[in-house]
C-alpha cells in the first residue's frame, strides 16, 4: 500500500525515469536527494515554509528530484501549481518530458486526469468538457518554463517553485522578485533554487543569495553538496589502482580525513582532473568539495594551486563574534575573532575602506606581526558609513594592544585618517619615500599602480612560504578566487570583491615596513590627551568559554 504523502515512498513504487543507460528504473532517492527532501521535512517540523538554496558540484539529480517533488505535489493535491524554471530551453524540454514519463508510469488507479499536456505545461483536470464541472478532476498543473523569456509571477498563486541554474539566468533577481510573492508562507507551499558554477554575471547574484542565506540572513535555508556525495564518483578497485600510484598529497589526506573520501572517490577526482584543460583549477569549480571553490574564474589564478589548497586547509571558525560597538559577544557580532590580544604582542589593523552605500563594504583586518611570521586573527566586514567606521576602527585598534592603523588613503580613505586624528588616535602608518628613505607627512596607505604590486608580491611571498596564516573562511574565498593582473597583482573577478584581501594585504605590508624600520607609526603630538575612558581593562570583554557556531 502506497503511502500517498509520503513523498519517499511514494517515489520508490510510484515514480519511474530513464537512467543516463536508457534503462528504465524506479525513482529511488541518492543520498544527495534525500539531504533535501530531509531539509524539506525539518523545516515544516519547525513550522517553516521550506525554502532552500542549494549551492552543488554537477549531475548531483537535483533538478530531477526537484521535478519529482513538484509532480508529485501536483498530482496527490487539488488546485497546487508547481513552476519550474530552467536555464535554456533544452533543459526545459527535458524536464518536461520527465514530468511527462513520470504521468505516463503512473499506476492506472494512482494516475489523475490529465487535460492536456502542452510545450511547457501539463493541466491534471478533467479533459471532457461537459463532465468537468461534475467531476473537474485535480485542477493542479506543472509548468516549466525558460528563464530570460516571459516569466512572471503577477497574477498567479504558486505553491511550488523550483529554479534551477539560477547562476546562469541573465537576470535572477528580477525573475526570483517577481516569482517570491506569488508563494504564500503556507507549511504545504516550497522554494527550492539551485545551482552550480558559471561565468556569467548572475553567478555573483547566487552566491550572494547563498552566502545570506547561509549566514542566516534569510528565511532560506542553505545547503550545499559537493561532489563526493554521488554514489557514482567513484572508480572501481581496480581500475583505482592505476590512478593511486602517486602518494596522497595534503589535500587528498585532507578530504579523506575530514570527509572520509574514499581512496576509490580520490582516484575517480584524479581521474577527472585530467580532462579539464585546466586542472585542478577548473576541478574544483565544477566539482566543489567546499563551498568557496565554486566561484572561481576564467583567467590565470593569482595564487599557485598549491598555495589555495594549503589555505584552504588552514580554514576553521572563530572562537568568538563581538558587536564591535561595545566588544560583547554576540552570535550576529560584526568582528570575527580567532584570537584575543596577548599582552606584549605587536599587532596591525589594515583598512581598506568602502563607499558605504548598500554594494560597498568596508573592511577592517587585525594581524598578528612577530617576524618572520603573520598571523590573522581577527576581521570584520561592514556596510557602514565613514563616520561610523572610524569609531569602530578605533575600538578593535584599542582592543589589539593599542594596534597601528593603516588606513588605505584611495577616495574617502582620506576623510578617515582625518577623523581618526581628529578623535585622537595618532598611532597611524606613515609612508617613507622608497628614494630618499624621507618620510612623507601624510598618514595612510596609498595603492597605486606602483604601490599595489609590492604589497600583493609581498602578500603571495609570505602565503607561499607559509610565513602568513588566515584561517577566515572569506578572506580566503577572496584570495583564492583572485586572478593575475599581468603587472604583479591580483584582482578580483568581474563582479567580485576583494576588500578583505586589500585590508589583508596593507595590514602585512606595513606591519613589515614598520617592524624593519622602513617606516613608522606617528604617535599622539605632545601635549594631545588620549580619549578619556579607552583602557584595555575597560575594552577588553570577559570571553573565556565564549564560543560560537555562526560562522
Amino acid at each position: 500500500m502506497v503511502n500517498l504523502l509520503d513523498f519517499e515512498d511514494y517515489a520508490a513504487n510510484c515514480l519511474f525515469i530513464r537512467t543516463k543507460e536508457g534503462e528504465v528504473t524506479k525513482f529511488k532517492l541518492w543520498p544527495t536527494q534525500k539531504v533535501i527532501l530531509d531539509a524539506i521535512e525539518e523545516m515544516r517540523k519547525e513550522g517553516k515554509p521550506p525554502r532552500i538554496v542549494i549551492l552543488k558540484a554537477r549531475q548531483q539529480g537535483i533538478s530531477s528530484f526537484c521535478v519529482a517533488y513538484a509532480f508529485w505535489s501536483a498530482v496527490t493535491q487539488p488546485n497546487y501549481n508547481a513552476v519550474v524554471i530552467a536555464h535554456n530551453r533544452e533543459t526545459s524540454r527535458r524536464l518536461l518530458e520527465l514530468a511527462g514519463y513520470m504521468y505516463d508510469m503512473l499506476p492506472d488507479n494512482l494516475r489523475p486526469m490529465r487535460r492536456y499536456r502542452s510545450k511547457d505545461e501539463i493541466l491534471f483536470e478533467n479533459p471532457d468538457e461537459k463532465e468537468r464541472s461534475k467531476n473537474p478532476g485535480l485542477r493542479s498543473r506543472i509548468e516549466i518554463k525558460t528563464a530570460g523569456l516571459t516569466v512572471s509571477g503577477r497574477g498567479l498563486t504558486i505553491h511550488g517553485l523550483h529554479c534551477s541554474e539560477l547562476a546562469s539566468y541573465k537576470d535572477p533577481d528580477s525573475i526570483v522578485s517577481s516569482l517570491l510573492p506569488a508563494v504564500p508562507d503556507n507549511l504545504d507551499t516550497f522554494v527550492i533554487f539551485e545551482s552550480t558554477s558559471s561565468l556569467e554575471p548572475a553567478a555573483v547574484w547566487f552566491k550572494e543569495f547563498w552566502d545570506s542565506a547561509n549566514e542566516g540572513n534569510t528565511p532560506f535555508r542553505a545547503l550545499f553538496i559537493p561532489w563526493f556525495a554521488n554514489p557514482e564518483y567513484r572508480l572501481p578497485p581496480r581500475q583505482a589502482k592505476r590512478w593511486l600510484l602517486e602518494p596522497l598529497d595534503d589535500y587528498e589526506q585532507y578530504l579523506m580525513r575530514v570527509y572520509k573520501v574514499t581512496k576509490e572517490q580520490i582516484a575517480w577526482r584524479r581521474m577527472k582532473i585530467t580532462t579539464f584543460p585546466r586542472g585542478e583549477r577548473q576541478f574544483g569549480v565544477e566539482f566543489p568539495a567546499e563551498p568557496h571553490e565554486v566561484f572561481l574564474s576564467a583567467g590565470d589564478p593569482f595564487l599557485p594551486s598549491e598555495v589555495s589548497k594549503k589555505l584552504t586547509l588552514s580554514i576553521r571558525h572563530p572562537i568568538a563574534q563581538l558587536r564591535i560597538t561595545d566588544l560583547r559577544p554576540d552570535i550576529e557580532g560584526d568582528l570575527h575573532v580567532w584570537e584575543m590580544p596577548r599582552e606584549g604582542a605587536y599587532y596591525v589593523v589594515g583598512v581598506d575602506v568602502g563607499g558605504g552605500t548598500t554594494s560597498s563594504y568596508s573592511a577592517i583586518q587585525v594581524i598578528e606581526v612577530d617576524l618572520p611570521n603573520y598571523k590573522q586573527v581577527a576581521r570584520a566586514r561592514l556596510n557602514i558609513d565613514p563616520v561610523q567606521l572610524v569609531d569602530r576602527i578605533i575600538k578593535v585598534a584599542r582592543l589589539y594592544n593599542e594596534a597601528m592603523v593603516s588606513v588605505e588613503t584611495n577616495s574617502v580613505g582620506v576623510a578617515v585618517v582625518s577623523m581618526l586624528s581628529d578623535k585622537g588616535y595618532w598611532k597611524q602608518f606613515r609612508w617613507r619615500y622608497l628614494d630618499t628613505g624621507e618620510y612623507t607627512k601624510k598618514l595612510g596607505w596609498n595603492t597605486t599602480a606602483s604601490t599595489k604590486p609590492l604589497m600583493m608580491q609581498h602578500l603571495l611571498h609570505l602565503l607561499t612560504v607559509g610565513a602568513l596564516e588566515v584561517p577566515d573562511r572569506r578572506t580566503v574565498e577572496e584570495l583564492v578566487r583572485l586572478l593575475d593582473d599581468g603587472r604583479g597583482s591580483g584582482v578580483a573577478p568581474p563582479g567580485f570583491t576583494d576588500d578583505l584581501v586589500m585590508a589583508l594585504s596593507i595590514a602585512v605590508y606595513t606591519g613589515w615596513l614598520e617592524r624593519k624600520g622602513l617606516a613608522a607609526s606617528v604617535v599622539e603630538p605632545e601635549g594631545t590627551p588620549a580619549p578619556s575612558g579607552w583602557t584595555i581593562a575597560d575594552l577588553v570583554p570577559k570571553l573565556v568559554g565564549v564560543q560560537t557556531d555562526v560562522y
